[in-house]
């Protein structure tokens, strides 16, 4: 009779294991998180593969499951959907030393720009930096960019392109140009002061970056 106690003791701690571990089976499954579809995007591949539009990028278990056309991927039941339809805005900055505001004893010598930043400003207030996916892949399209940061001598000149992804809600964007020192941020009547007026332009127009590279 004790051995009888004792196994059916034994099966009732084994079918207790049993339950206790299909419940928390159970509970790990609830709380495993949906697969995330994130559609109308424009991939860039890092190749010299011209960028794809409209794609969509499904993601399971933190690894890509499958990227393709938005009109025929499948997006898997109960994913989370994010539309991640924006535009490039691709614009081209010209830097000149114009002779005729130095001395003309000063000489021919090499002068260096201040350090200069580039953003987008939509009428929210929100700002958007220059993509680095986006300007490499303007770059292998053979479009030449000499970067801010050269110094040229009196009358020379360069351009600079910038690549920015914008969402697309955004509205009214500007350019801004400012010097990127942040010691002169406190410094009061100078341009990168917080309390200077800051200029911006207007954009005439928004080409996508696949039109630009035709």
């Amino acid at each position: 009779m004790p051995s009888l106690r004792i196994g059916s003791f034994l099966r009732c701690v084994i079918l207790t294991l049993a339950w206790t571990i299909f419940f928390l089976l159970c509970a790990c499954s609830a709380r495993h998180e949906p697969a995330l579809a994130i559609t109308h995007v424009t991939i860039i591949d890092m190749t010299d593969a011209a960028p794809l539009a409209d794609q969509t990028v499904v993601i399971e278990k933190q690894r890509i499951a499958a990227i393709g056309p938005s009109s025929s991927v499948a997006i898997p039941r109960g994913a989370q959907i994010v539309d991640a339809r924006g535009k490039f805005v691709i614009l081209q900055v010209k830097t000149w030393f114009d002779e005729r505001t130095i001395s003309a004893h000063r000489g021919n010598g090499l002068l260096t720009p201040n350090p200069r930043k580039v953003v987008l400003v939509d009428d929210t207030g929100r700002s958007f930096e220059p993509s680095a996916e986006g300007q490499a892949a303007f770059a292998r399209l053979g479009n030449v960019s000499t970067p801010l940061s050269v110094a040229l001598r009196p009358g020379e000149s360069y351009t600079t392109d910038f690549v920015f992804d914008v969402p697309q809600e955004a509205q009214n964007v500007l350019l801004l140009i400012t010097e990127d020192d942040r010691e002169t941020r406190l410094v009061i009547g100078h341009e990168n002061s917080l309390w200077h007026k800051k200029i911006y332009s207007g954009l005439d127009s928004i080409p996508p970056l696949s039109k630009a590279a035709h």
